[in-house]
C-alpha cells in the first residue's frame, strides 16, 4: 500500500516580464532548511542557489529559475515566501540621517509590486558617437546568477 500523499496549497502569479501565468506552492520545512544553512554560510553563490532551486521546486519544476530575469526571481521568491512563513516581514533600516540608528519596518510581502518605467527597454548605449549598443537578453542574466 502506497503512502498518502500529502497535498500543498497552490497559488497563481503573474511573472512581471514576460506576462506568464505561474502556479507556486509555499516551501516545506526541507526547503526552508536549504535556505537557512544558505544563508549560515553568508556566501552569495549558496544563498542564489538556495533561491533557485526553492523557486524551481516550489513552481513544480515547470519554471527554470536560472533562466529568468532577476526581478522575477526575486519577486517569485517573495511570493512564496509570503505564503510560506508568513506576509508580513519585520525588517531593520538603517536611518540614512546619522547611518548608525536602525528603525523596524514592516512590510506586506504579499503587496510587493515590480514597477516597469515606460522609457525600460534593454538597449544599453556604450558608445554613442560610434553607435556602439549592447541589447540585454534573458540569456545573458544567466551567466550573474
Amino acid at each position: 500500500m502506497a503512502l498518502p500523499k500529502i497535498e500543498t496549497p497552490t497559488y497563481e502569479l503573474t511573472l512581471p516580464s514576460q506576462d506568464i501565468q505561474v502556479k507556486y506552492r509555499p516551501f516545506l520545512v526541507k526547503e526552508e532548511k536549504i535556505l537557512l544553512m544558505a544563508v549560515e554560510t553568508g556566501g552569495q553563490k549558496e544563498l542564489v542557489q538556495a533561491i533557485t532551486d526553492i523557486v524551481r521546486a516550489c513552481t513544480f519544476n515547470k519554471i527554470e529559475a536560472r533562466k529568468l530575469p532577476i526581478f522575477d526571481l526575486e519577486y517569485l521568491f517573495l511570493q512564496i515566501r509570503a505564503r510560506s512563513v508568513g506576509e508580513i516581514a519585520t525588517l531593520k533600516i538603517l536611518c540614512p540621517d546619522d547611518n548608525q540608528t536602525y528603525a523596524d519596518t514592516v512590510i506586506d510581502l504579499s503587496k510587493v509590486e515590480v514597477q516597469v518605467d515606460d522609457k525600460h527597454t534593454n538597449k544599453i548605449i556604450v558608445d554613442e558617437q560610434k553607435n556602439l549598443v549592447l541589447y540585454l537578453h534573458i540569456l545573458l542574466l544567466i551567466a550573474f546568477l
